[in-house]
């Protein structure tokens, strides 16, 4: 969050406890997005130029180890006593594929946030992100993917912020990887959700986040 409030793309940091897990940080006084701003084409345009800055921030952080984190969920759920979801065995074993298929073919080159949805996003005119807590390096296109995932984006709407980003028509090979890199953002999303669903008393709570990462994976 330091790098990133260097670079004038988050609040900067006031103060830090460790020990107790404290962290302070600059107000700022923008409105978070709602999940609509997430759809409106300037805004598609205006966040693409923020991750284009985010990407270039030189910073240490450890790389999206993304089979070590698919193998810690599903390891967790079968250690769980609770009933589990029939859709968790196949889209765990394609969760896996694919995680394993990310960490073969992607280097980790860029300052990713990559928990990109329409709350963790500032705006007073100018945007800034805040909520690094998932922060990594990773391909570029792994924060695209995670906006268009967390925020339920249409195909054409994943086209325009892939053009923005890149700064012209996207090539349809370009736009197939984001779309498999989008499906892996949703299958991790749908096992957090869920696994946070067993692990509580109070499930409730992940409920809105699985019912919507369920209804998008089926559908796609």
């Amino acid at each position: 969050m330091i790098a990133a409030a260097s670079a004038g793309l988050a609040p900067a940091v006031v103060a830090i406890d460790a020990e107790r897990g404290t962290l302070l940080t600059e107000y700022l006084a923008g409105t978070p997005w709602q999940s609509a701003d997430a759809h409106r084409p300037r805004n598609l345009e205006r966040l693409a130029g923020v991750l284009r800055a985010l990407h270039a921030v030189p910073v240490e952080l450890p790389a999206l180890a993304a089979e070590r984190i698919a193998s810690g969920y599903l390891a967790r759920l079968r250690a769980s006593t609770k009933r589990q979801d029939a859709r968790a065995a196949p889209w765990g074993a394609e969760l896996l594929a694919r995680a394993r298929d990310y960490d073969a073919r992607y280097a980790p080159t860029a300052f990713c946030h990559h928990d990109l949805v329409a709350a963790n996003i500032i705006d007073d005119g100018e945007l800034a992100l805040v909520d690094f807590e998932y922060a990594v390096r990773g391909t570029p296109l792994l924060d695209l993917a995670n906006v268009a995932a967390m925020n339920g984006l249409t195909s054409d709407e994943r086209r325009a912020l892939l053009a923005a980003y890149v700064a012209r028509v996207p090539e349809a090979a370009e736009l197939d990887e984001l779309a498999t890199l989008v499906r892996l953002e949703r299958l991790m999303a749908w096992f957090w959700a869920l696994l946070g669903a067993t692990q509580t008393a109070d499930p409730s709570a992940y409920a809105p986040y699985l019912a919507v990462f369920t209804s998008d994976l089926e559908r796609e």
